[in-house]
């Protein structure tokens, strides 16, 4: 999950998982289903909610989901950039869902 409207150079990774398997239909809100964890742009595993500024208008929040054509023996803690390359050559398809949120 990136947010590309925070005030960063990069945007805002708010969460990075994967090695999710493949009969897995959803993701819980607590969690509860077997994924890796990666590093977010507060440089913590795990997820961190939607902040923008107070007055600064709509955010947009990509979720993004990729379909690989092998299973990959990543280790824990890939910021996603680090994910981004390690999967690049393996992806089959991919798509983005975006949520917009303003406070």
């Amino acid at each position: 999950m990136i947010q590309p409207d925070a005030p960063l150079p990069d945007g805002f990774t708010h969460w990075t998982i994967y090695g999710i398997a493949p009969n897995v239909n959803e993701i819980a809100e607590a969690g509860g289903s077997k994924f890796t964890e990666g590093i977010n742009s507060s440089n913590q595993p795990g997820y961190t909610a939607p902040a923008p500024p107070a007055g600064h208008g709509s955010h947009h929040y990509y979720f993004w989901l990729y379909a690989l054509d092998k299973e990959l023996d990543l280790k824990p803690g890939l910021k996603r950039e680090q994910l981004l390359e390690a999967i690049t050559d393996h992806i089959i398809e991919q798509v983005r869902l975006v949520g917009i949120y303003e406070r």
